[in-house]
Formats: C-alpha cells, structure tokens, sequence
C-alpha cells in the first residue's frame, strides 16, 4: 500500500516534471471573491515566449487559469 506521503511525493514529482516540460510556472492567488468567510483562488499557469538563435518566435508567450475543478478522465 502506498502512503498518503508516498503518493502526495510521486504527484509533486511528476507536476514539476510537466512544468519543466513546458518551462512554465503555476501561481495561486485569492481572487478577492470569498464567501461565506471561505477564501477563494485562482491557479495560474505561465510559460514564457520560446526564440531560436536567429531570434524568430518559435513559441508564444501563454498564460492561463486552470479550472476550479478537474477530475481523472475514464
């Protein structure tokens, strides 16, 4: 049986390699609009723009808001 520290480690091991992958960073902030006394945030994802050596944009700067709710697809 895997442990809760076991399985909370290999998670955090493979969303630091996707973010690597993608050179982007993930960002949590509160959006201001809590209610009810609960705080409510925001989940950001940035990836900078990618060059090559002749300085043409291979990639484009991107940045997004991950949903506030995703399940496992089946």
């Amino acid at each position: 049986m895997r442990t809760k520290a076991q399985r909370q480690e290999a998670f955090m091991k493979e969303l630091q390699s996707l973010l690597n992958k993608h050179g982007a960073e993930l960002e949590v902030q509160e959006d201001g609009e809590g209610y009810y006394g609960n705080h409510s945030s925001v989940t950001n994802i940035s990836m900078g723009g990618i060059w090559n050596q002749d300085n043409d944009c291979e990639a484009e700067y991107v940045e997004f808001d991950l949903p506030t709710y995703m399940t496992p697809e089946k």
